[in-house]
């Protein structure tokens, strides 16, 4: 199809031109609610898919032929990948808990009886609102970064490069966006020297561990020639990992930098838990010898 010719010959542009159009619906919502956020996302993940649907058709399918694939000749499992990329998610959400009970001064016991009691007295729309804003955010992120973006490089050179690249780009745009949770009383200069340490240092964290989860994600997709295994493996991180937020505190995070220091530790620990999946990816991807050729099918 002529649509697609497009793609293959102006990929720069095409993905510039679907990232932009996508980012006008993400700030076209009040960003400050879960239902505009939810609005905004859900918008931006049916331009994404839709675009897909148009330029790299495949990449919706379900199940791919292993022509379809970066022939690599090592094994990799997937279903490792996924289940150790789910399981970092896990930890940060529950010591996201931890944190928030140092916060409130409350004992380990206490504070998962309150998790317990609030889950059953929850308000289950504000829930089902929040687990459909990762999905749409799985979507939306995983359409762009992987479906277009890798494929656009992956042409070019090896499958390796291709994924190092989208995981650069995804980790630097997860810092760009964000932005500081603010003091909520006024302080002392000292204070304010401390908050911009501890910002900056939650930027670098931010960044490494938005880079190593989508890594992953590229090679996920890569092995796959798909996008939903990593939009399943990405919609259950974010929804293990801002659980606490939803069940405790009653809102989802609007925000990847903080300047709470407990913050340090979530993200510190989760990088640890996302080396070892980020290393079994790089060592499959190390051994490819051949470009990826979707677009060329």
């Amino acid at each position: 199809m002529k649509i697609r010719g497009w793609y293959k010959k102006h990929p720069v542009a095409v993905v510039v031109g679907v990232f932009l159009l996508a980012d006008v619906c993400l700030i076209a919502f009040d960003g400050e609610s879960l239902t505009g956020s939810l609005l905004g996302t859900a918008l931006a993940a049916l331009v994404t898919l839709v675009a897909l649907a148009a330029f790299v058709p495949q990449t919706l399918q379900r199940r791919r032929s292993s022509s379809h694939r970066a022939r690599l000749p090592q094994p990799f499992s997937c279903a490792l990948v996924v289940a150790l990329v789910v399981f970092a998610g896990l930890v940060g959400g529950l010591l996201d808990v931890v944190c928030i009970g140092n916060v409130s001064r409350e004992t380990l016991p206490g504070l998962f009886a309150n998790i317990l009691s609030s889950m059953i007295s929850c308000d289950f729309a504000r829930v089902a609102l929040a687990v459909a804003l990762c999905i749409a955010t799985a979507l939306f992120e995983e359409g762009f970064f992987r479906g277009l973006l890798v494929p656009c490089v992956a042409v070019r050179t090896t499958a390796l490069r291709a994924a190092v690249v989208s995981a650069l780009v995804f980790g630097a745009l997860h810092v760009l966006s964000a932005v500081p949770v603010p003091a909520p009383t006024p302080t002392p200069e000292s204070a304010l020297s401390l908050d911009f340490a501890v910002l900056s240092a939650s930027a670098v964290l931010k960044t490494i561990q938005a880079t190593l989860f989508g890594f992953c994600m590229a090679a996920l997709f890569l092995r796959t020639g798909s996008i939903w295994m990593c939009v399943f493996a990405h919609a259950a991180f974010d929804a293990l990992y801002f659980a606490p937020h939803i069940v405790i505190l009653g809102e989802l995070p609007m925000t990847y930098l903080s300047a709470n220091p407990l913050d340090l530790a979530v993200l510190a620990v989760t990088i640890v838990l996302l080396l070892l999946p980020s290393g079994k990816c790089l060592r499959w991807l190390r051994s490819n010898v051949v470009t990826y050729t979707s677009l060329d099918e």
